[in-house]
């Protein structure tokens, strides 16, 4: 992870991460810790291969403990209220409803992956490729398809330092936001923490916050100083790189998979074909993976697993 621009693009990834759900309160509030990232992403790939329907989304989240089934009925019945999912136009059957993405859903999955895919640019520039087709009909539904291949991939990946924030509300949020809030990314030297103004900007409690910090110290990730600044150690600031560069390679392997189904007729239906994957980060390679993800479980260069 030596790229001349990774920290750069690291950085602007946060960002734009940071901005989309600061301008976006819905979105916000959907996305806000990796089992309810996990459902949406599910309801967003189901709907790329037909009706999303609760019964599917029940049963995707039984399979790997993602909620419970009233929780799932209950996420799935806050998309619709939110905007997220509509009624499709055609039901097969009175017995359930069949329910699509909805273009509020689609255009800001787009947003994600656009903010993904243009900081990975930074140091893959074949990147631009996918970014400049990411609106195409083809490209998109091809590109959820491969998404849901890595997902399901994902999801059985051991947890890493960056867990911790990742499965609490709004945890990966609080920390770009501290992450990015010092002279390199991520913060090497002490940060001070708002705590009433973290809480307010990312629609949780003040005691959240301080839980979150106080969990974070006691597994050795953050230490706070006597000024009462907070510093990002060792382990999480590397964690969290590696986070950024899993995701940065797999985005741009979905991206790959997805225009080589569309470019070339890929797999039957767009399905189960196998992203390959230009070298992004030095000669590191990794499953795929989803927009946003627990942690990062990126195998280096002498096949270590650098974040258990």
């Amino acid at each position: 992870m030596q790229q001349p621009r990774f920290e750069e693009a690291c950085a602007a990834c946060a960002r734009g991460n940071l901005k989309l759900r600061a301008t976006n309160s819905a979105l916000a509030r959907a996305f806000r810790d990796s089992s309810r990232i996990f459902y949406t992403m599910f309801a967003l790939v189901l709907d790329a291969n037909g009706p999303v329907t609760l019964a599917a989304l029940q049963a995707l989240s039984a399979e790997f403990g993602l909620v419970s089934r009233g929780r799932a009925a209950a996420l799935m019945m806050y998309l619709r209220i939110i905007g997220y999912l509509e009624r499709r136009p055609e039901q097969a059957s009175r017995r359930s409803v069949n329910l699509m993405a909805s273009p509020k859903l689609i255009a800001i999955h787009d947003k994600f992956v656009e903010n993904e895919l243009r900081a990975a640019a930074m140091l893959e520039p074949e990147a631009e490729t996918a970014l400049a087709r990411l609106t195409e009909p083809a490209f998109r539904r091809a590109h959820l398809r491969q998404t849901g291949i890595g997902l399901k991939r994902l999801i059985r990946l051991p947890g890493t330092p960056t867990s911790l924030f990742a499965e609490r509300d709004a945890g990966l949020p609080i920390l770009y936001q501290i992450a990015g809030s010092g002279d390199v990314y991520p913060a090497h030297e002490p940060v001070r923490v708002n705590l009433s103004e973290t809480a307010r900007q990312h629609e949780v409690s003040r005691a959240h916050v301080t839980r979150l910090l106080r969990d974070a110290a006691a597994a050795g990730l953050m230490r706070q100083e006597p000024s009462g600044a907070w510093t990002l150690l060792e382990p999480l600031r590397d964690a969290l790189n590696r986070l950024h560069a899993f995701s940065f390679v797999a985005h741009c392997a979905v991206a790959c998979g997805a225009l080589r189904i569309v470019d070339e007729g890929g797999a039957p239906g767009g399905e189960r074909t196998e992203p390959s994957m230009s070298p992004v980060i030095g000669k590191a390679a990794a499953p795929v993976n989803a927009p946003v993800a627990r942690g990062a479980n990126l195998t280096t260069d002498n096949g270590a697993h650098p974040t258990r």
